[in-house]
């Protein structure tokens, strides 16, 4: 399985989570439509969380349900929120649905964590 070395290393629960039932709203209003929808290649985006589920990454490999909905990225191609589904597409070799943020790294980390229904998880919490 690859596991890429993140650049930052950022731990799990410190990393901004945003459920899709949200992702609309902090897209749009949020973020003032400051985004595009697109598909990337996975080998082009970049790791700034330091923690992954190897598990979690498997289990999303053998049932790819949910690999159509998109992760959040920023310039740079950095993986904000979506990384164990990144890792999936990654590890299959297949492009990865991107929420992309037109903001920097920063900038963008700051808005996540501004937005009121952000929240976060442990890597022990992410099995489900």
């Amino acid at each position: 399985m690859i596991l890429p070395k993140p650049l930052i290393n950022i731990p799990r629960s410190k990393m901004p989570q945003i459920e899709s039932k949200h992702l609309s709203d902090f897209l749009n209003n949020h973020c003032g439509g400051n985004f595009i929808s697109i598909k990337v290649d996975p080998r082009k985006l970049k790791a700034i969380q330091g923690e992954f589920n190897k598990d979690k990454i498997q289990t999303m490999m053998d049932d790819q349900s949910q690999l159509s909905n998109p992760i959040i990225t920023c310039k740079g191609g950095y993986v904000l929120d979506g990384n164990h589904r990144w890792l999936a597409c990654l590890n299959l070799e297949i492009p990865v649905n991107c929420q992309a943020l037109q903001t920097n790294l920063k900038d963008s980390l700051d808005l996540m964590n501004s937005y009121r229904h952000t929240f976060n998880k442990a890597l022990h919490e992410c099995l489900g």
